[in-house]
């Protein structure tokens, strides 16, 4: 392996100075073809020269009649150039040669008289004659692919943390006519890939501190590219699907979270050089931060986790204080700390139903949240309020500090969810329907549901054994009603059981096959119409739940 490593290597070197070599004889070929030219309002003295690799100078010095001069300079790397765009162009008097960037892209230097203009896409040679300006098109179009041969290999650095390194590098102050950047690229150390850009930006009226945090994990890198507006230079880049994952402080104080950061650059080559490095370090720093997520597989230990970042936040005004207890069959309590006063909340709820695809980030503003869903968007997740049962939600959020931490939470909930399928909250027997059964009529109970009394009793009917009786006496206040309900089992839809949860009231709803009105049913000890289902009231999640095991087992068991 170190042999073809040490091969592939020697390879690159061995093709970027032979580009390079080439390279530079088309530029002093070139040169011998870069001519003073002569119109009719002056000339034109222009020279060639190679700067760096790949990159080559074009100035021209032109003298009007009445003596005057401007000194106009074009850096230009010929990887950018349009290979068809190279172009011989006649206007009046002058022909020139047109070089001009891949899409339209402002990633031409230019100054005149030393002063920096803002950047531009084309760039001209001037020719003496159509001669010397085919002459001059040909040669600068062997160029161009010499010159993207130099940019795809000269940075060859292969392991993360040189990468890394090079990115703080070439981070550096920048100055721009009536502004300057003081730009600081550090790593931070306790966690896998962050890095924070720290931003000083002075004008004449006043200075400005900014820092993004940001993990280079996060970032996506189609969006990293070089973003040029008048002669600012910048590198660009977003994290995965524009989440806000930034953590950006200005003058001290936390701003809302963003998606894009913004580096200054003094050239487009340098900005180049950085997107290059910056491309190829995402996929290392994804394998880092993989690398350093725990690995626990107990819930209890997963919750631990979890409850340590948590435990208490504050963000503007506002504490929070978050706790999970228990473990799969969960409960997370909140207390939040305002200035209007305290509220507790608590959601009781088994990480069994959570879907984990839907585990993801929330942010708002200045707050960083995970949030998550229940299968089906079902209302499995039961709110408290201050003690008092407030409803039935089918998502969640919890407040995170940052968004490293936020990262880990969400990788240990995801785990949990997993964990939890796997051990499922199984209250009803294993033998057989007759068991099943019994198990069946000892929980459907007596429950207060939102100022409402059930007492229900299910049983076999006295009459036929093979029926099944559900008595319902439904209280509010000093009004009572009775209903009774007498089915075969073998009537029921075994995969039309349902949960049925609205506002503050939790039931399973047992449908007959086909939605028939095969279900003999009395109201007050009078017989009433046949219907086709049945309202079975519960106040507990996970008992509803396996109640409805109970109920599609017994049926599947007895067809």
């Amino acid at each position: 392996m170190a042999k073809v490593i040490l091969t592939i290597i020697l390879g690159l070197v061995t093709v970027f100075v032979s580009a390079n070599s080439g390279f530079t004889e088309l530029v002093n070929e070139l040169k011998t073809k870069v001519q003073t030219v002569q119109v009719k309002s002056g000339e034109f003295d222009q020279g060639i020269q190679e700067t760096i690799p790949g990159i080559i100078q074009v100035k021209s010095n032109f003298i009007n009649n009445k003596g005057e001069s401007k000194t106009t300079e074009f850096t230009i790397n010929l990887a950018d150039i349009d290979i068809y765009m190279v172009k011989e162009i006649t206007v009046k008097d002058a022909i020139h040669v047109q070089l001009k960037v891949n899409d339209g892209q402002k990633f031409i230097r230019v100054t005149s008289d030393g002063e920096l203009l803002p950047y531009v896409s084309t760039a001209k040679i001037m020719a003496k004659d159509k001669d010397n300006a085919r002459e001059i098109s040909a040669i600068i179009k062997k160029m161009i692919p010499l010159g993207k041969e130099i940019l795809s290999t000269k940075i060859d650095i292969p392991s993360y943390e040189d990468k890394v390194s090079f990115l703080q590098e070439g981070v550096t102050e920048v100055n721009l006519p009536g502004a300057s950047f003081d730009q600081k690229l550090r790593t931070l150390e306790s966690v896998a890939g962050n890095m924070s850009l720290d931003v000083t930006t002075t004008t004449g009226k006043k200075t400005d501190d900014e820092q993004y945090v940001f993990n280079l994990a996060d970032i996506e890198e189609n969006s990293v590219m070089i973003d040029v507006k008048g002669n600012k230079v910048q590198l660009v880049f977003e994290m995965k699907h524009r989440k806000k994952l930034v953590h950006k402080v200005k003058n001290g104080n936390q701003v809302p979270f963003v998606a894009k950061v913004s580096m200054l650059a003094n050239q487009v080559d340098a900005a180049r050089d950085l997107s290059i490095v910056l491309k190829r370090c995402i996929p290392q720093a994804r394998t880092k931060v993989h690398e350093s997520l725990p690995s626990v597989s107990e819930p209890g230990q997963i919750l631990d986790m979890i409850n340590s970042r948590i435990a208490e936040l504050s963000i503007d005004e506002n504490t929070y204080l978050q706790a999970f207890t228990n473990s799969c069959l969960s409960n997370f309590e909140v207390t939040e700390n305002t200035p209007k006063g305290t509220t507790t909340s608590s959601y009781q709820f088994n990480f069994s139903d959570i879907r984990e695809q839907s585990i993801d980030y929330i942010i708002s503003g200045t707050k960083m949240q995970i949030g998550f869903s229940t299968l089906a968007n079902q209302k499995l997740i039961r709110k408290e309020k201050d003690g008092e049962i407030e409803g039935y939600s089918n998502k969640l959020v919890l407040i995170c500090s940052s968004s490293y931490d936020a990262k880990i939470i969400r990788h240990l909930l995801k785990k949990l969810v997993e964990v939890c399928k796997e051990r499922p909250n199984r209250l009803i027997p294993q033998t057989n329907a007759k068991e099943k059964l019994k198990w069946l009529m000892d929980h459907i109970v007596e429950v207060n549901v939102d100022k409402k009394t059930y007492v229900q009793v299910l049983k076999k009917s006295e009459n036929d054994p093979k029926k099944i009786e559900f008595k319902q006496l439904i209280s509010a206040g000093s009004n009572a009603t009775e209903m009774l309900y007498e089915f075969n089992m073998n009537d029921i839809d075994s995969k039309n059981i349902n949960y049925n949860i609205t506002g503050k009231s939790l039931s399973v709803e047992v449908n007959a096959n086909y939605n028939s009105k095969v279900i003999k049913t009395y109201k007050n000890g009078v017989v009433s119409n046949y219907t086709s289902k049945i309202k079975i009231y519960f106040d507990d999640i996970e008992m509803a739940k396996n109640c409805m095991l109970a109920f599609q087992e017994i049926i599947e068991e007895s067809e």
